[in-house]
């Protein structure tokens, strides 16, 4: 029992030794700290992307953007490439549950385009931007050669469809680095037409059974959200064969119709292959305790306007080349969207649906107590909810 009363005691002073504790941090370790993505392309579009790290002392997880600013590319003759900003931050809204008007917050990162077309492979190059009142640069840096992708093609197993591509033997002076992007683009359905609609005056059903459903096919689109990195210094005879870019299931409604990849390698040099490895690894929780945390590991900017203050981020220069491969619906394993279907008791639940859940009336639906007009996603009746665009692509094949 006197044993008992010790350990107690003991385990009671312990915890009695845990104090509160604030991290105390200086203005070097809350300030803003710039975010330079950038990549310039000898003899084709460049872009630069601006950001703020998240200060220690924020209690959000949202990046802030620089307001105005301005960013360039320059040769080391001084020849200047301006960089326009892609577009605006347009806002996204939501709806208030208790008022139903909308609610406004910011959208994403848009990029500095930089037309470097006319840019050779024979100069050396950098960004320069100037944001809050300094100018940060990156370092000087000449693109070395990029092996021209001579195929991209499709093949597919009972599940999934892989895109693959062949590149032809590297320039001898090439970096033995280079890192893969893609754009897709695809023609799809929608799941359901509805046939029950709703009135949103007196909130009750009505049935169309001669709607024509506008928006059964769209066109969607999306970029690869990182560079897939390749190191093919020591391959045969420097070529690159049968490399997996991406995979898709064979129900993914990229099968509906037609299909499009483009893909694109960008030569770059060891250093900035080493640095999207890192921070690649990082974001992936590939790291442990004393793996350098991303802010821990050094880009390729300094802040030229004042040494002393810190900035963060890459800036690639290479060559690039990209081809395009097309796919029809062979691969397709078509099946409908899954929908739980959900069935509202009153005006509330169906305002709810409407304006917050973005559920629509679909269709008649058996239940144990009878039929009911079953509500379900807004984007299994209309391809424009589900991230779709009428507007045909320029490239698109008939």
């Amino acid at each position: 029992m006197k044993k008992w009363f010790y350990l107690c005691a003991a385990a009671l002073g312990l915890s009695a030794c845990i104090y509160p504790y604030e991290v105390q941090l200086d203005s070097t370790e809350t300030e803003k700290v710039l975010v330079v993505d950038g990549n310039i392309v000898a003899g084709g579009v460049s872009t630069v992307y601006l950001s703020y790290m998240i200060p220690f002392s924020s209690d959000g997880w949202f990046f802030s953007l620089p307001e105005g600013g301005k960013v360039w590319i320059e040769d080391e003759t001084g020849k200047q490439y301006p960089g326009y900003q892609a577009g605006t931050l347009s806002p996204s809204f939501d709806y208030s549950s208790s008022t139903y008007e909308p609610v406004y917050y910011r959208g994403s990162n848009v990029p500095f385009i930089i037309s470097t077309e006319d840019a050779g492979s024979g100069h050396q190059y950098r960004v320069v931007v100037e944001a809050d009142g300094e100018t940060y640069v990156s370092g000087w840096q000449k693109p070395s050669p990029v092996p021209e992708i001579t195929d991209v093609y499709f093949e597919a197993d009972d599940h999934n469809v892989y895109v693959y591509v062949d590149l032809e033997k590297a320039a001898a002076d090439g970096s033995g680095y280079l890192g893969f992007t893609f754009d897709e683009t695809w023609e799809f359905h929608v799941d359901y037409d509805p046939e029950w609609f709703i009135d949103t005056k007196g909130w009750f059903y009505y049935q169309d059974l001669f709607y024509q459903n506008p928006n059964v096919w769209c066109f969607q689109s999306v970029s690869s959200p990182r560079r897939i990195l390749v190191d093919y210094t020591s391959l045969d005879q420097g070529q690159v064969k049968h490399y997996l870019v991406t995979s898709f299931p064979r129900t993914n409604n990229r099968n509906h119709r037609r299909y499009s990849i483009n893909v694109k390698a960008t030569s770059m040099d060891r250093e900035a292959f080493l640095y999207n490895r890192q921070t690649q690894q990082q974001s992936q929780g590939g790291g442990d305790l004393f793996t350098p945390d991303p802010g821990a590991i050094a880009g390729n900017l300094r802040c030229e306007s004042d040494p002393r203050k810190q900035v963060m981020g890459m800036v690639v220069t290479g060559e690039s080349t990209s081809r395009r491969g097309w796919l029809g619906n062979q691969y397709s394993l078509y099946r409908p969207m899954t929908v739980s279907w959900v069935f509202p008791e009153n005006v509330k639940q169906k305002q709810d649906l409407y304006y917050n859940a973005s559920f629509r009336p679909v269709l008649e639906v058996e239940t144990e107590d009878g039929s009911e007009i079953g509500w379900g996603p807004l984007s299994c009746i209309d391809c424009i909810a589900a991230g779709g665009t009428k507007e045909r692509p320029d490239f698109w094949e008939n």
